[in-house]
């Protein structure tokens, strides 16, 4: 789902988890651009809600994703006045720890 003013974008949605090993951190990444730009003007990102996990370390997570798992996420990213967003691009990452 996208929201949009000039002054705002909010994006929020779900991911799955379709391959056969768990996700770890796993984030969505929002890459916003002006037309005329060969770089992104704002880089966002947040992790999404997943399954929570204690590593070895100590670490708690609640970002990651076990095999078919779904998780949500919400952003909301604040335009500046003088940037004019063309359009958008979106990134999930993640990483895989033992």
């Amino acid at each position: 789902e996208e929201k949009l003013s000039k002054e705002n974008k909010s994006f929020s949605g779900t991911i799955i988890n379709d391959g056969n090993k768990r996700g770890d951190f796993v984030r969505v990444i929002y890459k916003l651009w002006e037309s005329t730009d060969t770089i992104p003007s704002i880089i966002d990102s947040v992790f999404i809600a997943g399954s929570k996990i204690i590593y070895n370390n100590g670490v708690i997570s609640d970002a990651c994703l076990n095999p078919g798992d779904v998780g949500a996420y919400n952003i909301s990213i604040n335009i500046p006045e003088t940037i004019n967003i063309s359009h958008w691009t979106k990134e999930i990452k993640s990483d895989i720890l033992e």
